[in-house]
């Protein structure tokens, strides 16, 4: 059995009178194409509005003048400026990796970023299509997975109405077996370790568009940059997101990724205590 998240189990610290944004940790975003460059700066915005110190977004070159004019105080950092980059890698409070990047060059990127950094990572999107076959990639890495029900096919080899049939066990032996903390996102989200698991109780169908999954990769990558544990902050962050939506659909038709990242601040602070 798992166990559910309700609001009673989210607590979030008080900031310290004199902390500054050194001590909310650098939040290291890769991700975008061409074509797609919107789900990478979601993802970094939420990781700003959900309080990260620093944000800096890693993108292709070609993408840049997209990505910058729409980004206020988030950085951005290009690909090719490799000497940059391994200097953010190793610096990285979180590395949240995979928003928008389509298939071409990322599991070469996936590797040059393990390879270059020691700190956590989110992996969402396609940076989770690359892992089919290759999850040792991950090991020894503390690693937060963010599929949704297709892409949790395609890692596995499994049908999606396999899955269906039963979730809990098979997230549960997934993360045990990979070591890692399993996100698997849908109604009822699930979050394990493969030792507890845990059963999201926020959220709802008003947010079912583009964007929502880049949104709240942001914000866990934020959490984790905070100093909060990585199944914690997985579990925090899902929660507050769906939490969101629900507050937010009870006077809307639909919610967006945008509507999320502009609450983030007002509905994070009603979780302080």
């Amino acid at each position: 059995m798992g166990k559910k998240l309700e609001k009673k189990d989210i607590v979030l610290k008080k900031r310290d009178l004199e902390g500054y944004k050194g001590d909310y940790g650098h939040v290291i975003v890769i991700g975008g194409s061409q074509g797609f460059t919107g789900a990478p700066v979601i993802t970094a915005n939420s990781a700003v509005r959900s309080g990260a110190g620093l944000v800096t977004l890693c993108i292709e070159d070609k993408i840049e003048n997209v990505v910058v004019s729409n980004l206020l105080e988030a950085m951005s950092c290009v690909f090719s400026n490799e000497t940059k980059i391994k200097e953010l890698l190793k610096n990285a409070a979180v590395i949240a990796l995979g928003p928008g990047m389509g298939k071409k060059k990322t599991l070469d990127i996936l590797k040059y970023t393990l390879d270059n950094s020691t700190c956590p990572l989110v992996i969402d999107a396609d940076g989770i299509n690359v892992l089919h076959g290759n999850m040792e990639l991950l090991r020894g890495k503390k690693v937060v997975l963010t599929p949704h029900l297709g892409e949790f096919s395609r890692l596995t080899g499994l049908d999606i109405e396999e899955i269906k049939k039963d979730r809990l066990n098979i997230v549960k032996k997934f993360a045990q077996s990979h070591d890692v903390i399993l996100l698997l996102k849908g109604h009822r989200t699930l979050i394990t370790d493969g030792r507890e698991v845990y059963i999201n109780t926020s959220g709802n169908p008003v947010m079912a568009n583009g964007g929502m999954g880049d949104s709240l990769t942001g914000i866990i990558a934020s959490l984790i940059a905070q100093g909060y544990d990585v199944l914690e902050a997985a579990c925090i962050g899902t929660y507050i997101h769906g939490f969101i939506g629900d507050e937010l659909s009870k006077e809307r038709f639909c919610i967006t990724a945008r509507d999320i990242i502009e609450h983030l601040p007002i509905y994070m602070k009603k979780f302080q205590k």
